[in-house]
């Protein structure tokens, strides 16, 4: 008998929690939407649970592809791969944890530390992430440096 790993994730609106299990590694089976941010409306709806594993092959060739690409600004490739995983949303539960994680590693491989986002400044980072993927700015990794320590690793 085998037995299978899962967690109890819940999902909280202003009155109620709805508890559901979570099976981490595993792709969700059902649309989300979630709000980024509490002070504005921003409703995000993420890729069709149908479409996860193909959408998730195509993130990691094209991830791939920039972590070796030399001319991107580590911010910039720390953006780009932040939202190409976070549009994905691949998983019920964990999705930003990974997130950080793997827009970490263009910045560790040019010697910053990684993304670590302090609880008071959650709110500002997810708005910094939606302006550098929807917003037409030239300074789109900018809002992000904010988030990352100058000063390099030794």
């Amino acid at each position: 008998m085998a037995m299978e790993s899962c967690r109890i994730g819940s999902f909280h609106d202003e009155e109620n929690a709805l508890f559901y299990l979570t099976h981490p590694g595993v792709y969700r089976k059902r649309l989300i939407t979630t709000s980024l941010t509490a002070s504005e409306n921003m409703i995000v709806q993420y890729t069709h649970q149908s479409k996860v594993p193909s959408e998730m092959n195509l993130f990691v060739n094209m991830m791939k592809k920039c972590l070796e690409e030399k001319d991107i600004s580590p911010f910039a490739a720390a953006a780009w791969i932040h939202m190409a995983f976070g549009r994905i949303h691949p998983f019920t539960d964990g999705n930003g944890r990974v997130a950080r994680l793997l827009a970490s590693l263009p910045l560790i491989q040019a010697g910053y530390p990684p993304i670590n986002v302090r609880v008071h400044k959650r709110e500002e980072y997810l708005e910094a992430l939606f302006k550098a993927s929807y917003c037409g700015s030239t300074k789109r990794s900018n809002d992000l440096k904010v988030h990352v320590s100058r000063r390099k690793l030794h």
